[in-house]
């Protein structure tokens, strides 16, 4: 029973991963899991930063115009995800 427990043991760790794979695909999963995903998220937040500093500048830019301009400009962000569900709805055959 002890020798089926350590038999069970050995072939639950994790093994290398075979050297078909290059060096980085290699990194990828054999690397720490936590350092990983900081390297692979560090150029989405970096895109996520800008969408967000250029929707504050266009704000801005938008909110000199007026509160109409910028009420309007408002109501169309509201609108276009909707829009884009629509569109890309399939359409019945």
């Amino acid at each position: 029973m002890a020798s089926n427990a350590t038999a069970a043991a050995e072939t639950s760790q994790v093994q290398p991963a075979p050297a078909r794979f290059d060096p980085r695909t290699r990194h990828l999963i054999e690397a720490p899991i936590m350092p990983t995903l900081l390297r692979l998220a560090g150029p989405n937040v970096l895109v996520m930063l800008v969408q967000a500093s250029v929707g504050l500048i266009e704000t801005y830019f938008i909110g000199r115009l007026g509160t109409e301009a910028l009420a309007s400009v408002a109501l169309v962000r509201l609108a276009a995800p909707a829009h884009r569900l629509m569109l890309r709805s399939p359409t019945p055959t």
